[in-house]
């Protein structure tokens, strides 16, 4: 009675192992051998538990039959999953080489149902009498168990660093079957007695099913379902005890830019991600657990790269606007002492025109005429200065006026344009750190303030490039059908790995706090907003050029690239 209890758990456990995996089989044909376990163990149970003494012969032969077929597809099927949980590499190139091992078997159980049958096993003698192709099949068998307890075995010592009794509990539930079949067959005692290998084969396959499966040795695991996942905008990776990635939804590999993402280190890829710098990923790790513990890990990824460009351009364009404000309100303060100081060098002016006179100078002595003949040229030169203090306050004044991105274009200088980036740069800098080159253009359809700003990040680059001796050309010119702006300096120049991210977002070659790595980036945006484009390129002799492109205003005509002489001066 105990032994038909037990046959009926083992045929109870087999098919719960059969449901419970083969749902998932849409989508995860790593957990077929697994279900093939549960199936061969519950029709070998069924099988024994059909034949009995007082059953008849029908009722023997489909329990051998049931029994023989169970014993046929469980070697394969042990096979199957043990390499699977071990990585076998020859699984993962051909994975059709399991199929191999069943033909044989399937020969040799066909013979249940032809009248040579008794080559085999007699389908009906009570105690069984096995014929020579018998001990084939159990040789097959035996072979294939024996080799797939190897592979739980190396499973079971790469878990073991993560979980010793979960370790020994694989090794005890997968050898186990094999020895009491063994012993069974080897020593006569199926003449006398019922084969408990089916009970103990059901309790090696709920280890196999704990223990292994959910403890993350195979690629399958039942916590990590793509029913719920794969719809998500986040990224989510499910990665087993030893850190491999064993599954991951669509929005995953789009966020790792990877394909197949299947048997990957975790920790490989999410550092390769956030070194990343012209991207903004977060990333949330936490345990999976599962029936026995924790079974492996969850990583999710949100891809904050838009969002963050958005809130670091919303910082900044406040950051325009406080210095917008600030720089009105110096601007407004400068002006009316300027207005004080160019009424009184007005009457400065005509003093020093007065002391010029001959006859002033005579009545005045040797020293002091020789300062009244200088006066006029002193005076002219403290004009000369106010003119050029007003001048940059009027490019302040207008380059601090904010602009609706809505406002429409119009024809615009460009000329004047580098006039007051120049302008701009060249304060806090020698007076020759900056040399312009200006051909005749036509205008252009833009924003003053706006094509302003992008000549001026420009410059500041090029002069924060070239250290303490910045030597920056700013050339104005008609290449190409179109309008362009450049700017070279002498600096390092960019790295060839460099030059395709030039323009992204975040990315920036300075220092940890000493750039945001949004101005190229907001420049490029406002060069695109204007029909145009920015390049970045590295010059002969050292440092790099960057060159604002932009098409002429309709009915605007470029003129011809040959210039026979061209304006160059040093910046103010």
């Amino acid at each position: 009675m105990l032994y038909e209890i037990g046959l009926l758990c083992t045929i109870g456990l087999g098919l719960w192992v059969l449901v419970d995996v083969a749902s998932a089989l849409p989508r995860r044909l790593h957990a077929l051998p697994t279900a093939l376990l549960g199936a061969s163990s519950a029709l070998w149970a069924g099988g024994e538990l059909l034949i009995s003494d007082l059953a008849g012969p029908d009722q023997v032969l489909l329990g051998r039959r049931l029994l023989y077929l169970g014993t046929a597809v469980l070697p394969v099927a042990w096979v199957w999953a043990a390499a699977d949980a071990a990585r076998a590499r020859w699984l993962a190139r051909a994975p059709w080489l399991v199929v191999l091992p069943a033909l044989p078997q399937a020969a040799i159980y066909a013979f249940l149902y032809t009248e040579a049958h008794a080559l085999f096993v007699h389908a009906t003698a009570q105690p069984p009498l096995f014929g020579p192709l018998f001990w084939a099949h159990a040789a097959i068998g035996w072979s294939l168990i024996t080799f797939g307890t190897g592979y739980f075995l190396l499973a079971a010592v790469r878990l073991g660093k993560a979980s010793p009794a979960r370790m020994v509990a694989i090794v005890a539930g997968t050898t186990l079957p094999l020895l009491s079949n063994l012993v069974y067959l080897t020593t006569g005692q199926f003449q006398t007695h019922a084969d408990p290998t089916p009970i103990l084969l059901a309790v090696g396959i709920l280890v196999i099913r704990l223990a292994a499966i959910d403890s993350g040795l195979t690629a399958f695991l039942p916590v990590a379902r793509k029913d719920v996942i794969e719809q998500l905008q986040l990224g989510v990776l499910v990665a087993n005890l030893e850190g491999k990635i064993v599954d991951a939804n669509p929005a995953a590999a789009h966020i790792l830019a990877e394909r197949k993402l299947a048997g990957r280190s975790l920790e490989t890829l999410l550092a390769r991600v956030q070194s990343d710098r012209a991207r903004a990923i977060e990333v949330e790790r936490f345990p999976v657990k599962g029936l026995v513990g924790v079974v492996g890990s969850c990583t999710v990824l949100r891809d904050r790269t838009e969002a963050r460009r958005v809130e670091l351009q919303l910082h900044q364009a406040q950051k325009l606007e406080a210095i917008g404000f600030l720089t009105a309100g110096i601007a407004h303060g400068i002006n009316n002492p300027l207005a004080f100081l160019n009424s009184n060098l007005g009457s400065l002016e005509e003093l020093a025109r007065a002391l010029a006179d001959d006859a002033v100078q005579g009545a005045l002595g040797p020293k002091r005429a020789d300062l009244a003949a200088e006066a006029p040229e002193i005076v002219a030169e403290m004009k000369d200065g106010l003119d050029r203090i007003a001048h940059l306050v009027e490019t302040l004044m207008s380059f601090s006026h904010s602009t609706s991105p809505e406002e429409s274009l119009v024809p615009v200088d460009m000329r004047t344009v580098a006039e007051k980036a120049t302008a701009l740069a060249a304060v806090g800098v020698a007076s020759d750190a900056i040399r312009t080159a200006f051909d005749p253009v036509p205008p252009v359809l833009g924003r003053e303030n706006e094509l302003v700003q992008i000549a001026t990040n420009l410059l500041l680059n090029a002069i924060q490039a070239s250290g303490n001796a910045p030597e920056i050309e700013l050339e104005l010119r008609c290449d190409r059908g179109q309008v362009t702006l450049s700017v070279r300096d002498r600096g390092p120049g960019i790295p060839d790995e460099f030059l395709p991210h030039i323009f992204d977002p975040f990315f920036t070659t300075k220092g940890l706090g000493e750039g945001t790595g949004l101005g190229l980036s907001l420049s490029f945006d406002l060069a695109r907003r204007h029909g145009g484009t920015l390049e970045a390129a590295n010059r002969s002799g050292g440092g790099a050029v960057f060159t604002l492109l932009l098409a002429p205003a309709p009915g605007a005509e470029v003129e011809s690239e040959e210039v026979d002489a061209l304006e160059i001066s040093a910046g103010p």
